[in-house]
């Protein structure tokens, strides 16, 4: 799911003043979908059709009258999207990272199963407590290698929590959640980690 930048005084503007609440919603429309669709602001004429062209030809006067939007050959344009909105190209770039550190976690993920799978294969050999210096930089380096953040931060964290008393279990399930959710910051996998330690614990 993507998301549009709009002012929330922008109803306030001289510019949205002057034309009306049917002519407003049709710019918020047409920004949502330029967004979607990385248009770069740009609409065009078929898509107008789609939302009723004999009706949101008037409004697209509307917003062209006081410089919301440009009437072009083929389409209208908004103005000054690129200034709020990010660009298609930047987009695009940030949907492939994000892809490709999910595809690496699939990877480490796989591995995790394959050895666990190998390791139910020989019930003779008792598995070796790993050190919890090692624990730790094995949940870090997931965690790093899955949303992007430093590792070094992630180290420092996911020892920050151990101390705490939440166990491997709790961190690798919130590092799984993080990876899907895909976070700007930490501080989402500390609430999520501490949040469920205390559902288990009742702490």
């Amino acid at each position: 799911m993507g998301w549009v930048r709009i002012d929330d005084s922008f109803y306030d503007h001289p510019k949205h003043l002057a034309v009306s609440l049917a002519a407003d919603g049709l710019w918020v429309t047409l920004l949502a979908w330029s967004n979607r669709n990385l248009t770069d602001g740009f609409i065009p004429t078929a898509q107008l059709r789609r939302f009723g062209h004999h009706r949101a030809k008037g409004l697209v006067g509307e917003l062209a009258r006081q410089g919301l939007v440009r009437v072009e050959d083929d389409g209208v344009r908004i103005h000054d999207f690129l200034e709020y909105q990010p660009p298609a190209a930047e987009i695009r770039a940030r949907r492939e990272q994000i892809s490709s550190k999910r595809a690496a976690a699939g990877r480490q993920g796989g591995k995790q199963t394959a050895s666990k799978r190998a390791a139910k294969l020989q019930p003779q050999s008792q598995p070796q407590p790993q050190p919890q210096s090692r624990v730790a930089a094995s949940l870090a380096e997931r965690l790093s290698t899955g949303c992007g953040f430093e590792l070094p931060k992630c180290e420092k964290t996911i020892e920050k929590l151990r101390n705490e008393g939440i166990g491997e279990l709790v961190l690798d399930e919130a590092i799984g959640m993080c990876i899907q959710r895909q976070p700007d910051s930490l501080g989402y996998f500390v609430k999520v980690a501490r949040d469920w330690y205390q559902q288990r614990t009742g702490a």
